[in-house]
């Protein structure tokens, strides 16, 4: 035991393996599975993580597909305009999330479904102005780091914006305006007319964006 102890004390790791741990280290591996890979002790690959800088973790408890947005399919663009309008993220800890009104639940639960997520949706009793809610908070690290490629990064509220990479699926917007848009008829001169709104931060987007619907 003392020599192995030693040998692991005494083990030094390369550039681009130091690089793979912080990646790993920041997903949420737990760290004993990262230091039996590697050879050394989890107290080491602590210290390679802190010294490269990786972020703040929360060890999950949870199972998810960390690459459910890795590539932009019909249903993952819808569920990441839906985020950007109703979610929100939270990088130094790697979590991201979304609340929706009960009435919309099934949302929630469709989410969890596409994400594979082994956790449950916590329901949140009404407070002041605000109606009962479902709510669902995860970490993935590579997820996190995929929303914000599409533009969904903390305190989006104030700057959201889609990434190129969405802002041509129709699918996204579809998503964006379930949770921040309004459809509905205008009576001009006597005549009715379909209309879609948008709003917040998104609502600054050519109309030609929204001709893709």
């Amino acid at each position: 035991y003392r020599n192995t102890a030693a040998a692991q004390k005494n083990r030094k790791l390369s550039d681009a393996q130091e690089q793979k741990v912080k990646v790993r280290y920041e997903s949420g591996e737990p760290l004993p599975k990262i230091a039996s890979d590697y050879g050394v002790a989890p107290l080491t690959i602590s210290i390679i993580a802190r010294r490269r800088g990786a972020t703040s973790r929360t060890l999950r408890q949870h199972t998810v597909c960390d690459d459910a947005f890795a590539t932009i399919t019909p249903a993952g663009g819808y569920f990441i305009g839906l985020i950007m309008a109703d979610g929100w993220v939270r990088p130094k800890i790697n979590s991201f999330g979304i609340s929706l009104s009960n009435g919309d639940g099934a949302h929630v639960e469709t989410l969890r479904q596409f994400l594979g997520y082994s956790g449950k949706i916590t329901q949140r009793p009404a407070r002041q102005n605000n109606s009962p809610c479902a709510s669902m908070s995860i970490v993935s690290a590579p997820i996190v780091r995929d929303l914000a490629r599409y533009g969904i990064v903390a305190r989006k509220s104030l700057s959201a914006k889609a990434s190129e990479e969405v802002a041509n699926d129709r699918n996204f917007w579809r998503g964006a305006i379930d949770g921040d848009g309004t459809l509905g008829w205008n009576a001009i001169d006597g005549l009715r007319y379909p209309y879609i709104q948008l709003v917040g931060s998104l609502a600054a987007v050519p109309p030609r964006r929204l001709a893709l619907l």
